[in-house]
């Protein structure tokens, strides 16, 4: 390293430090050390509880697993967080500002040299900073977890390397989060309204984030369960995507609402042309949008892999509701969601940008209730349990899927054509889709827990009915 970019990188890393408020003559050393035992002191005291928490012999392996998601969680996020809150309260000295080329801009000092020296401290200081958090967990949390179980010392190290790789980037990801904030704002603002909201920007972060520091022992406890929900989304989206049948079912359906779609299209462009939302087009998008969420429920009816059915069966389940909730999402916001999105500039095009804005919010309360209504009785983690051919009745029951057709295309184009018509009708309709789905979610959440409870082997129904008195 060259003595000038050495030089300038201590200047810059005694800057971190540095304050206006203490005397010339107070020693940083001692600041610094002030400064780096307060971040070490949590950790420690963290660790003490967890000590209390592990040590019981009877926990099995499993549930130590379980147990530490909600612990691995709050230590990654508290180094995120707190790493972050430690460049926003550095704001001013994360790059190098008016005082500093007031200082060295009459030496001379290139330029050159002058960043390399910031970017050279802004590493030492994130490193400082990442191990001086991270430090005691990093070692103590593995040896807490684990000291238990009779890993070896092999396996031990390299779960205390991955936590402190896992650790490392987290508050690597803080701090330049924080950073690219700062230049892209002094980017878009321009260095002289840069100054002015600046000051703004920097109290919102340290508010924002002590708020989250504050909050998070409180959020990672429910860690588990959000995980359940996450990873019924992944299972429901990956097993449609990644399975031939299921795709090739949701395609024939989605083929049979897009020819609807497209004969009511033509006709329509016929008599009436395509000036004016009329209720047969708004109906379009709901046409297609009925056939592609039946395709997607029944696929997730049949099974991918009933070789998966026995984890889910071990595993316990506490919370149902959350489970199936992720399924809920994968249709929504993997599916449906994106399709009314990518209808909006045609819709635009046609209607202007105000008709087509209502026109998503209404398709996606009608893709809410719709999904609701779908769901309503799946008790199935998708893709995982057997399936049984002439459970639904089709033949019996198909004149009410046909009425509920109508019911979903017409009857809620209809409304939202006179509620375009009579903007404050535009509220009403949302209020009255909020309490339909409202009352969906009502029924499902306190229904009976024997109609709550899971299905994992569905068996048909017997051919000889008995009265059960035996």
């Amino acid at each position: 390293m060259r003595p000038d970019t050495r030089l300038l990188t201590r200047l810059f890393c005694r800057r971190f430090l540095d304050n206006d408020l203490v005397a010339p003559s107070g020693e940083l050393e001692a600041n610094a050390a002030v400064v780096f035992a307060l971040l070490a002191v949590p950790g420690f005291f963290n660790l003490a509880w967890l000590l209390f928490t592990y040590s019981g012999p009877l926990m099995t392996p499993s549930e130590r697993l379980l147990l530490a998601l909600d612990h691995k969680y709050q230590f990654m996020a508290c180094s995120m967080i707190v790493t972050a809150l430690g460049a926003s309260l550095e704001w001013d000295a994360l790059s190098i500002d008016a005082r500093d080329m007031a200082i060295l801009g009459p030496l001379p000092v290139p330029a050159g040299a002058m960043w390399r020296a910031k970017i050279l401290a802004l590493v030492v200081f994130l490193g400082a900073f990442a191990v001086a958090l991270n430090l005691i967990p990093t070692i103590g949390f593995p040896v807490v977890w684990l000291s238990l179980l009779p890993i070896g010392f092999v396996r031990a190290a390299s779960v205390v390397g991955v936590h402190a790789l896992t650790s490392l980037a987290a508050a690597i990801f803080g701090f330049c989060a924080i950073v690219a904030l700062r230049s892209l704002l002094l980017v878009v603002c321009g260095p002289r309204l840069f100054r002015a909201v600046s000051t703004v920007v920097q109290f919102v972060l340290v508010l924002a984030l002590v708020t989250a520091l504050l909050l998070l022992p409180g959020y990672s406890s429910g860690m588990r369960s959000r995980l359940r929900t996450s990873t019924s989304v992944d299972l429901s989206l990956q097993g449609l995507f990644r399975s031939g049948t299921h795709r090739l079912r949701v395609a024939a359906l989605l083929a049979v609402g897009t020819a609807l779609a497209v004969g009511a299209l033509m006709r329509t462009a016929q008599t009436h042309g395509l000036d004016a939302p009329t209720a047969a087009l708004l109906s379009l998008q709901l046409i297609v949008m009925f056939f592609l969420a039946v395709g997607m429920r029944v696929s997730l009816a049949v099974p991918a892999a009933l070789e998966a059915n026995w984890v889910f069966q071990v595993s316990p389940v506490a919370n149902t509701a959350r489970l199936l909730a992720g399924v809920r999402r994968a249709l929504l916001a993997g599916v449906l969601v994106p399709f009314l999105v990518c209808l909006i500039p045609l819709h635009a095009a046609l209607w202007g940008v105000r008709v087509a804005a209502w026109h998503f919010v209404a398709g996606l309360l009608a893709s809410l209730l719709l999904v609701g209504a779908l769901l309503a009785g799946c008790r199935k983690i998708p893709f995982t349990c057997p399936y049984v051919p002439g459970k639904a009745n089709v033949k019996c029951v198909w004149p009410l899927y046909f009425l509920g057709f109508l019911a979903f295309t017409s009857g809620f184009a209809a409304i939202e054509v006179e509620m375009l018509r009579r903007p404050p009708g535009l509220v009403q309709l949302l209020v009255g889709g909020i309490f339909a789905l409202v009352g969906i979610v009502c029924l499902q959440r306190f229904a009976p827990s024997k109609r709550r409870a899971l299905i994992f082997d569905e068996q048909p129904e017997p051919s000889i009915q008995t009265l059960g008195l035996d």
